[in-house]
């Protein structure tokens, strides 16, 4: 496998961005748990399936359609915050997803430079 692979060089990144991390963090981490450390494994798991679906969306369609679903994120989350963790819809909030929406609407409504 290629170092200018796209996959190999996600993953070099991840490895580099967690090893300094721990360097300048030193986390302790003799008073985990056994359920924070599933939690914290399946959110790892997550989060790399998360960056690797968008890499795969990346090469399957065009780049602005890939960031404009990466960039629904914060609606995604404050919609599950609202309905699974009874979060508050303050005006504030649904101000700031209907700018989102909007800028996505906008990237994907501007033609082609290509």
């Amino acid at each position: 496998m290629a170092l200018t692979n796209p996959v190999t060089l996600y993953w070099m990144r991840a490895l580099v961005i967690g090893a300094v991390l721990l360097a300048v963090l030193q986390p302790r981490l003799d008073g985990i748990g056994r359920r924070s450390a599933v939690v914290l494994g399946a959110r790892a798991v997550l989060v790399v399936g998360y960056w690797l679906a968008l890499l795969r969306s990346t090469s399957q369609s065009n780049v602005i359609s890939s960031v404009a679903l990466s960039r629904t994120t914060p609606v995604f989350t404050l919609l599950l915050g609202w309905i699974v963790l009874d979060e508050e819809l303050d005006f504030r909030r649904i101000v700031s997803v209907g700018l989102v929406i909007g800028a996505i609407a906008l990237l994907e409504t501007t033609p082609s430079t290509t």
